[in-house]
């Protein structure tokens, strides 16, 4: 499986992780593939799925979209930090709490936004993002 996860995961992917499939999750997912429209999208739903797609992923052509459902799901994000350094993420939280706020800047996102905020400027972020990536 990991060598047909090898040939599968091209260059320029754009993988998008949210645990929860609500009304503003799939709303971010929409506004995500009409931005990166030539784009291959890998959506993950558990962090054992993004562990295993981020190990296949050449990191300087990627973008990742952690959109983080409770502190408890970025606590299991965590157990990979070491998978999330130099990528280009952005990092849409459920809160802006305190603490679940320390934890997003301690993977130094690209853009840090709130599941209430307005999915038009992550769009604008990703469209900055891909014309570095040309």
């Amino acid at each position: 499986m990991q060598e047909h996860l090898r040939n599968k995961i091209i260059e320029n992917t754009v993988i998008f992780y949210s645990k929860k499939t609500g009304k503003k999750e799939i709303e971010l997912q929409k506004t995500v593939a009409n931005t990166v429209k030539d784009q291959k999208i890998e959506i993950c739903k558990t962090v054992e799925d993004l562990f295993t797609k981020l190990r296949f992923i050449k990191r300087d052509r990627m973008i990742l979209i952690l959109l983080v459902s409770d502190e408890d799901d970025f606590r299991d994000i965590l157990t990979i930090k070491s998978l999330l350094d130099d990528m280009r993420i952005l990092l849409i939280l459920p809160n802006a709490g305190d603490e679940i706020v320390a934890m997003g800047h301690s993977i130094h996102p690209r853009f840090l936004s709130y599941i209430d905020g307005n999915f038009q400027e992550v769009a604008a972020v990703l469209e900055k993002i891909e014309k570095l990536r040309v």
